[in-house]
């Protein structure tokens, strides 16, 4: 038997429905769901408008609660009493917020800001000096390669993971593990990241390049040979057109995928995304 059902989402506070993505289009009311032979009706949405200030404005919201109370207002069209009395008197949801990695916001947002820029054209140019500014290399410009310095600027925009590296964390082999043997050959004579442990691949670890790099992992390519990668200071083809985007690196090629040791890793994140991206990174990319 099918039915079509009728969909909203409020807060417990507000009487406006909130804004989901369904399909890469924003809604706030999901229509003509169909129960299957089974009696379910699924579909799948994010819980976030597309819009960043309307964003900004429903995570303000639910900041303080580690439980977000949400009513579902739903109707169902069908002869079937049982599901529409079942759908009706659903009453109100817990949505337990996600302990995902807090840093990866922070990283998506840089690359939908600034996306296709190259390093040396504004507004890129002066964004790179505010990464710079967090770390220990504090007078470091666009033309400074500076992936140490976009992961740290990332980690410090939260609450968690402020100051989780505190040495010369503008370096990319200071992400490898404390004491790392590409650290001790550097020149520079980084120390390696102390609050920091080796892990298994996971979205958002940081992941540690063998040519001097680091950058975040966020997937898999289609084949499933390669990890996908998103960072700063990459994708170029000489000085000064180094940007934020993805690129991607051979399993088993990285140095060392790391992670704060206080972060505990969810069964979710371990299942990596696939990526149509198949462009590895180098020495020469980077610089």
């Amino acid at each position: 038997m099918k039915y079509l059902i009728t969909k909203k989402l409020f807060a417990a506070d507000d009487e406006t429905p909130i804004k989901l993505v369904k399909d890469d289009n924003e809604v706030t009311k999901l229509e003509n769901i169909t129960i299957n032979d089974t009696g379910k009706a699924i579909v799948k949405v994010k819980l976030r408008p597309k819009s960043d200030e309307d964003y900004k404005k429903l995570k303000e919201k639910f900041k303080d609660d580690k439980v977000a109370k949400l009513f579902l207002k739903v109707t169902c069209q069908g002869d079937d009493k049982n599901h529409e009395n079942e759908f009706l008197t659903s009453g109100e949801l817990e949505v337990k917020k996600s302990k995902r990695a807090p840093w990866m916001e922070y990283a998506e947002e840089e690359f939908k800001t600034y996306k296709g820029i190259n390093e040396n054209k504004s507004p890129l140019k002066e964004r790179i000096e505010e990464y710079f500014n967090t770390t220990n290399a504090k007078t470091g410009k666009h033309n400074t390669p500076w992936c140490g310095a976009f992961v740290n600027w990332c980690f410090e925009q939260t609450d968690e993971y402020k100051g989780t590296n505190t040495g010369l964390n503008a370096l990319a082999f200071d992400w490898g593990s404390k004491g790392n043997s590409k650290a001790k050959a550097s020149k520079h004579k980084p120390d390696g990241w102390a609050n920091g442990e080796e892990c298994d691949p996971f979205y958002w670890a940081v992941i540690v390049l063998n040519y001097s790099h680091t950058a975040f992992i966020v997937g898999e390519n289609s084949k499933k040979n390669k990890y996908v990668y998103l960072g700063g200071n990459q994708g170029g083809s000489g000085s000064g057109t180094q940007k934020i985007q993805y690129g991607s690196v051979i399993i088993g090629k990285e140095f060392m995928i790391m992670k704060p040791k206080d972060y505990n890793v969810s069964e979710g994140e371990k299942s990596l995304k696939e990526y149509n991206v198949n462009k590895d990174g180098s020495y020469e990319t980077t610089r």
